[in-house]
């Protein structure tokens, strides 16, 4: 399996791989970059690394040509992504349009997990916009990275924003009064359950 580039075959593999990037987010530009994020999202997540329904992640649908990706780069590999909803841009199931920049899907690689890749982006996101939208489901293992980061960040505590639909008024809950409550009921049931 590869891709077609210039008239000439790619392995996937090397399709990932390019010694000039440096480590970190980087802004997804041309017609390249988006065919790294496919291979990334419709290969890799799908096949090698396919999402866990328990755990509410969901399979990614390929991005709007208004999104806009961030690829993550570690040693030169593109190892995750994100992609995100411009505020004002057109929701694809009515005509309404997204009242907050919306991350839309997250993934890094399973062995690149948990070096607060994730960490830094909600860092470099919440430091240029006012209020940021997380598409339902929010998976399980994004809610313990935002439970972190929001419990270190008090003052980020309500500008992050659980959205269904378009993130209008009545489709959007606090997530940090989502994930308190989580966070209690999760407890109350460990209480009951010890022995």
């Amino acid at each position: 399996v590869g891709l077609n580039h210039v008239q000439e075959w790619i392995p996937i593999k090397e399709c990932l791989l390019d010694s000039s990037q440096a480590d970190g987010w980087c802004l997804a530009e041309g017609l390249w970059d988006r065919a790294i994020h496919w291979v990334l999202s419709q290969f890799i997540y799908r096949t090698v690394e396919p999402p866990n329904l328990e755990s509410r992640e969901t399979l990614f649908d390929t991005p709007d040509p208004t999104d806009i990706i961030y690829l993550l780069w570690i040693g030169g590999k593109a190892v995750g992504f994100c992609t995100l909803k411009p505020q004002g841009a057109h929701f694809e199931r009515t005509s309404e349009k997204y009242a907050m920049f919306t991350i839309d899907t997250v993934f890094v690689r399973s062995s690149y997990r948990r070096r607060g890749h994730v960490k830094s982006l909600l860092v470099a996101l919440s430091e240029s916009h006012n209020d940021i939208g997380f598409s339902q489901p929010v998976s399980d293992s994004m809610l313990k990275v935002l439970w972190k980061f929001l419990s270190e960040n008090r003052g980020q505590r309500r500008r992050f924003w659980e959205i269904s639909g378009a993130g209008n008024e009545g489709c959007r809950k606090l997530l940090w009064y989502l994930l308190r409550h989580r966070c209690e009921s999760w407890s109350t049931f460990q209480s009951k359950t010890s022995y």
